[in-house]
């Protein structure tokens, strides 16, 4: 899992099955608990550690301002045309599919020569506004609360490293609410 988001979709998908009661998930489920625990805070650790050693994949997820220079895009005149690269690749590939071109070719995007494949880094969001390290101690605190006896003994199944861990995030993201209420 090599881009930013995969990896923060990985640990919010994974957690998200421990905002339900575990008695309303299967038993398979509810087995495999520790592992989905031990996964998603062994990548938020590690997502937390490129973070700081700067290696986010350049895919950070936040807005980047834009200049408030109006000056340099003065709209278009009346007598211009407005086009748009992507418009005209598929328009292109739609009039070769008018004249006898394959479909299965068509619908599998050959010959959509201009259309731009790697829209990743233009797209946003609203998962990039979510920090992944509160959202797992927001998630782990809020099971442990409501079932406490449940994830006792989940706790008790976890590897020691991983408790560690999840001590380790708990108290960072305790001291970043701190710091940010103090101010």
């Amino acid at each position: 899992m090599e881009k930013w988001l995969t990896k923060k979709m990985t640990v919010l998908g994974l957690l998200s099955v421990l905002r339900l009661p575990a008695s309303s998930l299967p038993q398979s489920v509810v087995s495999i608990i520790p592992n989905i625990i031990s996964t998603a805070v062994s990548l938020s650790i590690k997502m937390k550690e490129e973070l700081e050693a700067g290696h986010k994949d350049d895919d950070d997820g936040a807005f980047e301002a834009e200049p408030d220079d109006d000056d340099d895009w003065g709209g278009y005149d009346e007598d211009q045309d407005v086009t748009n690269p992507d418009d005209e690749a598929y328009m292109s590939a739609l009039n070769k599919l008018s004249q006898g071109g394959d479909i299965a070719q068509f619908l599998l995007g050959d010959g959509w020569d201009g259309l731009d494949e790697d829209d990743d880094e233009d797209f946003h969001s609203p998962l990039d506004n979510v920090d992944e390290m509160h959202f797992v101690n927001d998630i782990l605190k809020e099971a442990y609360k409501r079932e406490p006896d449940v994830y006792q003994q989940i706790q008790g199944a976890l590897p020691a490293d991983t408790v560690s861990a999840c001590q380790q995030i708990f108290a960072s993201v305790d001291a970043q609410r701190q710091q940010a209420g103090g101010h």
